[in-house]
């Protein structure tokens, strides 16, 4: 944001998701100018991220006043121009031209356009990359993507990447709990549709003691772990039990092929079903 012709310094403005305005394509100029009889058209509609010109096509020296920073300058001399753009999330900016007396005006702002997003595996491994992958109409802008973990209803920045010369953005994220996932452009006004990415949580298997041993990691994932043993080319449920505070669960001895497994009934919200590796005991199932 400057005036032409007059070093007036940097007015930086702060996206309320802090995507910041560098990066985003200015896909077009509108241009309002100052009068005696105040700023023409007294009402200007732009699209996101456009560069507003305003020029004091006046003999006289004129300034802008305004609750928002994007339209606030001491004067702005005769024959000179203000740049500015609009890059957070408001919609209907107020100010008012100053000078021999005030006058009313008001910039609209259009938020337009479409964000996709997809997931590459859905179901990982607790730590293991998920590449996020979509296409935002608007070229070169910031696109911020957001976590909402299973059982909250926050959401949460996981990162915010740069949309390329057709649209398209990638990202790799590590989540320690699943939940949903979306991408948003224009300050979080233009949202993709949710996809859904699970984690699979950590269970290991032991045997001792005339037991078989289990935990899951993290503790919360599973409120009950299934040992299972397998006949005939298939897995059978041998029984249930509830997990402790730290995740463990204790099974009485068993034979045959074991595993001890985390079902989907009995998972927290953002976890995907499991299985330890498998042990052999003596005997059959």
């Amino acid at each position: 944001m400057r005036i032409a012709g007059v070093r007036k310094g940097v007015l930086a403005v702060v996206g309320l998701l802090a995507l910041g305005a560098a990066g985003f394509a200015l896909a077009d100029t509108q241009t309002v100018s100052l009068g005696s009889s105040g700023p023409d058209p007294a009402t200007v509609t732009v699209n996101w991220g456009d560069t507003l010109e305003i020029q004091n096509d006046d003999s006289v020296g004129h300034g802008l006043t305004s609750r928002y920073p994007e339209l606030k300058v001491d004067t702005i001399p005769a024959g000179q121009t203000y740049t500015t753009s609009f890059t957070n999330r408001t919609i209907t900016y107020g100010y008012r031209q100053t000078g021999a007396k005030r006058y009313p005006g008001f910039v609209i702002v259009k938020f337009s356009g479409h964000v996709s997003l997809g997931a590459r595996p859905v179901a990982v491994a607790r730590g293991q990359a998920v590449r996020l992958k979509g296409v935002a109409t608007r070229h070169h802008t910031p696109v911020l993507l957001e976590l909402r973990q299973g059982g909250s209803t926050t959401w949460t920045r996981l990162k915010v990447v740069s949309s390329g010369s057709r649209g398209g953005f990638s990202a790799a994220v590590r989540l320690q709990r699943g939940g949903k996932v979306r991408a948003s452009i224009e300050a979080g006004r233009i949202r993709s549709a949710t996809v859904t990415v699970d984690v699979k949580p950590a269970i290991s298997i032991s045997a001792g003691g005339g037991r078989i041993h289990a935990r899951v990691s993290p503790a919360g994932a599973a409120s009950q772990l299934t040992l299972q043993c397998r006949a005939k080319g298939r897995w059978r449920e041998i029984t249930s039990r509830a997990t402790s505070a730290n995740g463990s669960v204790s099974f009485p001895a068993h034979g045959g092929t074991l595993r001890v497994s985390a079902l989907r009934r009995h998972l927290a919200a953002g976890y995907a079903p499991q299985s330890s590796r498998a042990i052999s005991r003596s005997g059959g199932c």
